[in-house]
């Protein structure tokens, strides 16, 4: 459901020729690929990832007593940072 949500939301800002951000950090590469995909459809569309490079022990000090250590190292193992070919224009923030 929140995904088909989300969805509307990207349609509409691509209808009115709005910018927008999608701040997904848990998705997959299935995932990000089919909504990239879905985005591409659109004309006229520049699509800028960002990967935030923030080392693990970082976003574990950040998160600590909220999120579990071996959970943020779990997401930290299936992170599969965006790729130039994906997008029109990569940041990388280290």
């Amino acid at each position: 459901r929140v995904t088909d949500v989300e969805y509307k939301m990207i349609k509409t800002c691509l209808k009115k020729k709005k910018n927008f951000v999608v701040d997904d950090t848990n998705a997959s590469l299935y995932y990000r690929t089919k909504m990239l995909d879905y985005i591409k459809q659109w004309d006229d569309v520049f699509i800028i990832g960002v990967n935030f490079n923030t080392p693990v022990s970082v976003c574990i000090k950040r998160r600590e007593g909220q999120i579990p250590a071996e959970d943020i190292r779990n997401m930290a193992d299936r992170m599969v940072p965006i790729s130039r070919d994906e997008v029109d224009d990569l940041i990388e923030v280290d």
